[in-house]
């Protein structure tokens, strides 16, 4: 063998070796970037469930209501129209489903959507507490971005705040619709609208964790509890 070959195969050896450093080097930097997105998941996940224990509270999956709602009680705690669109989805085996329930284990927030093409769409939620439906969407695609990196969550505005009752004027149908669409703009969502007039919220992942940090470390949710009605620790 002459030199020439020595020296082809000790370079070849070299890059060879390069290689395999900056593979594993990849590797060991996208471990720890995944180990840390999901300690940040879970953080924010114990913050809003010890926030709402305090007030004797539980977030939790659906499957853990020992009662399931009938369909007055939806229309107490979603309104006339979203009543049945969360009636639809409890009833649909595919959908994810998780709750807020008081100590007397009554629904008094809840959000419902579906996981598909690795986002969570057709999302509807509704909440008899300051900050319920909020935290349920955020919740949401915490747990979803844990168990499969899902970065947008997306639903149609078809509510309103506070929830359509019956006997509402077209003006107070109007007005409350729009505090909905105002409320998903303040919070990052991205809002568009389709030819037939339906409107679809998006957020992100980082929009998420953004909105987390201000109800949890700023106060958020606290504020808005003292703005509002107070969350009864004993209803």
């Amino acid at each position: 063998m002459d030199k020439s070959s020595k020296k082809k195969r000790s370079s070849n050896k070299s890059s060879s070796s390069k290689k395999s450093s900056k593979k594993s080097s990849s590797t060991s930097s996208n471990k720890s970037s995944k180990m840390k997105r999901i300690e940040t998941n879970l953080m924010f996940m114990r913050k809003f469930e010890d926030y709402f224990l305090e007030k004797n509270h539980i977030i939790c999956d659906y499957n853990m209501v020992l009662k399931k709602p009938t369909m007055k009680e939806l229309t107490w705690l979603c309104g006339d129209g979203m009543d049945g669109n969360i009636q639809g989805d409890l009833e649909e085996e595919k959908s994810f489903k998780f709750v807020i329930l008081n100590s007397k284990k009554k629904i008094v927030a809840i959000t419902t959507g579906y996981f598909e093409n690795g986002e969570i769409v057709d999302i509807s939620h509704c909440s008899k507490i300051p900050g319920g439906a909020e935290v349920l969407l955020y919740y949401s695609l915490l747990k979803f971005n844990i168990m499969h990196n899902t970065k947008y969550i997306k639903g149609f505005i078809a509510g309103a705040i506070p929830p359509i009752e019956e006997g509402d004027s077209a003006e107070l149908r109007a007005e409350k619709e729009q505090r909905l669409n105002d409320y998903h703009l303040k919070r990052g969502a991205k809002v568009v609208e389709d030819g037939r007039g339906n409107r679809e919220f998006t957020y992100s992942y980082p929009d998420i964790l953004d909105n987390c940090d201000v109800l949890l470390n700023v106060g958020g949710l606290r504020l808005l509890e003292a703005r509002k009605v107070r969350l009864p620790s004993s209803e």
